[in-house]
């Protein structure tokens, strides 16, 4: 149960979900150990919130960043509670793969699954401690891969799990480990992804844009689709904080029913194929 001296810890807490969880989370009279990676950043937290959030320079990348979270979290939680920590840091990808570079997929792994796990490794000490809770923010493309968005399902389905070992490994210590998997949400890694997806296209060979021409296009226009539809993060963030504060916290918080992953995994390789190709409006082999 959550007491005045609570406090959690997220990180990428600068934009996005890990902005709206940070403020769901003081709203609620938690403390926040705000990951940030600028501090201009810092210095707008601290004006918006004062003494309920404590910024520390956070790039989950980097190892001695982490280990100054670790330094920080000995100072300043003293008598303190570490409820919980919640992994919003990440990266956002999409391109055919043989558009995709080596060093673009291996910073997609580093951000979204390394650096989940030096985070969390780190913090399990006190979490372990205080019996607190983990929560990764993960994405429904975690449980399916669509066509231009492969690299970034790998990093989602290794962060998946990672976080289902993680969940059973730590279940006899009374540590909750969560996975959050939200479909397309309004933050801004839209307008990264958009610049990230020019970059990629004006890099590939004339030959391969020829080859993609089309089927580019309709991945294109189904991302745009997704996100003129994408929820708020303020609704990804109250599922965080769900997760942080249930009785008994499950393991998924997903907006894909389990009955349409089943029926999705129920398929054949090739049916299933084939039905996510023309849902993203794209022609199978043999149509």
């Amino acid at each position: 149960m959550k007491t005045p001296s609570d406090w959690v810890v997220v990180t990428g807490a600068s934009s996005g979900i890990g902005a709206a969880s940070l403020d769901a989370l003081v709203q609620r009279g938690f403390g926040v150990f705000a990951g940030v990676r600028r501090d201009r950043a810092a210095g707008a937290l601290l004006a918006a919130y004062g003494r309920r959030v404590v910024p520390v320079r956070l790039d989950v990348t980097k190892e001695g960043d982490v280990l100054g979270l670790v330094e920080r979290l000995r100072r300043g939680l003293r008598a303190r509670r570490l409820h919980g920590l919640v992994n919003a840091a990440g990266l956002a990808f999409a391109a055919p793969l043989e558009w995709t570079q080596p060093a673009d997929l291996a910073r997609l792994l580093e951000v979204n699954v390394t650096g989940v796990f030096r985070v969390t490794r780190a913090a399990l000490p006190r979490l372990r401690a205080d019996r607190g809770r983990v929560v990764n923010v993960s994405s429904g493309a975690g449980q399916l891969t669509a066509p231009g968005t492969a690299a970034y399902s790998a990093s989602k389905f290794a962060l998946e799990s990672l976080s289902d070992g993680l969940r059973m490994e730590l279940s006899s210590a009374g540590v909750h480990v969560s996975l959050i998997e939200p479909g397309p949400v309004a933050t801004p890694l839209w307008t990264r992804l958009e610049a990230q997806m020019l970059r990629a296209e004006r890099a590939a060979s004339p030959s391969s844009r020829a080859a993609w021409k089309e089927p580019w296009a309709q991945v294109r226009a189904r991302l745009a689709q997704a996100r003129a539809l994408a929820a708020p993060a303020s609704a990804v963030a109250d599922l965080v904080v769900e997760a942080l504060t249930a009785e008994r916290p499950r393991a998924r918080y997903s907006e894909t029913p389990k009955a349409e992953l089943v029926a999705a995994y129920a398929m054949d390789d090739a049916e299933r194929d084939r039905q996510t190709l023309l849902a993203w409006g794209l022609t199978p082999a043999g149509s």
